[in-house]
């Protein structure tokens, strides 16, 4: 069974990184998104967008733990079971498609 890697938050700004076998830099941000309370002029808390930046430009191959360390960052943010999460394909660099197909990757691979 695999294991992830050794994941750790940094406070200020706060979000989770971890360095991968091949010295590849991720982090893990988790931002409060408004879109709801703004649409519904509710006053609606604990909704996030999940940011999931690598952060070296090196292109590393496929690494699986890189998916089981990103699950165990998600179950533990939402050991606050109040927490939602929305995950935004951000196509600023026409790569939406490519973390579309990565994200449902990982999401089957969970569930398999």
């Amino acid at each position: 069974m695999l294991i992830p890697y050794n994941y750790f938050l940094n406070e200020n700004p706060q979000f989770y990184y971890f360095i991968t076998k091949n010295e590849i830099e991720y982090r893990v941000a988790f931002i409060v998104d408004e879109t709801f309370s703004a649409i519904s002029g509710l006053d609606i808390n604990n909704i996030f967008q999940i940011i999931v930046e690598k952060i070296t430009d090196k292109i590393e191959k496929l690494d699986i733990q890189v998916s089981i360390t990103i699950q165990s960052i998600i179950i533990a943010f939402f050991k606050n079971s109040q927490n939602s999460m929305l995950y935004v394909c951000d196509d600023k660099d026409n790569k939406s498609i490519k973390r579309f197909k990565v994200f449902n990757r990982w999401y089957s691979k969970k569930r398999d």
